[in-house]
This record gives C-alpha cells, structure tokens and sequence, in this order.
C-alpha cells in the first residue's frame, strides 16, 4: 500500500498546477460499514476518522482530479 501511495503522490504533485483552478472540498471517507457487515473488526469511527485526516490535502487533490476529467466524486466511490 505504501508503494501505491507514493506513486499516486507522485502523480497528483505533477498534476498539482493543472488542477490549481478547480476549487474542491475533502470528498467524504467511504462508508466502513459494509466491512462491518461482513464480520471483520475495525476501528471506530473516530479512530479511523483520525488516521484519515493526515490524507485530506491528498484527497482533495483526487478529488480535484476527478472533477477536471469531467466526473462527479459519486462517479468513482460509492455513497
């Protein structure tokens, strides 16, 4: 997981000027419930809120890229 997010750090400061005009907000975490669901232990939700928050330039960024190519965050994840 780490080597992926370095290569899509990588990625997104390369992109970091193309998508300085496009305003976005921090897209919201995906829902952990389905996981839940499924039987496996996790966090709670403060927890993982928490080790989250240190991503949210990064995911702002994503989120910014999604828009740029002409998508809607609800496009690529779930509600």
């Amino acid at each position: 997981i780490l080597n992926i997010r370095k290569i899509i750090q990588l990625y997104l400061t390369r992109c970091h000027s193309a998508l300085s005009h496009i305003e976005a907000d921090v897209p919201p975490l995906p829902s952990l419930s389905p996981l839940s669901h499924s039987g496996l232990t996790l966090q709670s939700d403060k927890t993982f809120e928490s080790s989250m928050a240190e991503f949210n330039e990064r995911r702002r960024l994503l989120h910014k890229l999604v828009l740029h190519e002409g998508w809607e965050w609800t496009d690529v994840s779930p509600a």
